[in-house]
């Protein structure tokens, strides 16, 4: 496969989602599974609201770090342990509400999802927070594994193992 047309299908199949699945640990490093709706900015950054009565969100201000995983649907995959999939590990920060960044990512979530975050927004106990990935991985099937790295995780290398 060219490297143009895996560049494509990885950028296909993150546009087809709404929400994503998000890992954090405790400060005992005990890991959490959850997931949030989205929007991601120009830079490749993932921005999710959450409430403060989600444990993620305590674990988010405590650890600064998250992994974030999108992974194609059970029913639409030909095969089951080979589900695509794209995983970013991340740099996680509370952003400040009253910020013109914060804003406009969420008036972005509110033309997305719609009336409800206009409520959300009026809740104290919910905060935006950015994911930056760092790097990251795109799997397509058996052999075709893709590390993901630059600036707006654009770069994608075929992973290969190495023979000894």
């Amino acid at each position: 496969m060219k490297d143009s047309e895996v560049k494509n299908r990885y950028e296909d199949f993150l546009n087809g989602f709404d929400s994503l699945c998000m890992s954090t640990v405790d400060s005992e490093g005990w890991p959490l599974i959850s997931y949030a709706p989205f929007v991601v900015d120009d830079n490749r950054s993932f921005y999710v609201f959450l409430s403060d009565l989600a444990k993620h969100t305590s674990y988010l201000r405590e650890s600064g770090k998250a992994s974030v995983m999108f992974i194609e649907d059970e029913n639409a995959t030909a095969q089951i342990f080979a589900r695509t999939r794209v995983i970013f590990q991340c740099d996680a920060i509370e952003m400040t509400r009253s910020s013109k960044s914060a804003e406009r990512m969420l008036s972005k979530m509110e033309d997305r999802f719609g009336e409800l975050l206009i409520t959300l927004r009026s809740l104290s106990d919910f905060h935006l927070f950015r994911l930056s990935p760092k790097n990251g991985t795109f799997v397509m099937g058996f052999g075709q594994a893709f590390s993901i790295s630059g600036k707006r995780m654009e770069i994608l290398n075929h992973v290969k193992i190495e023979k000894k």
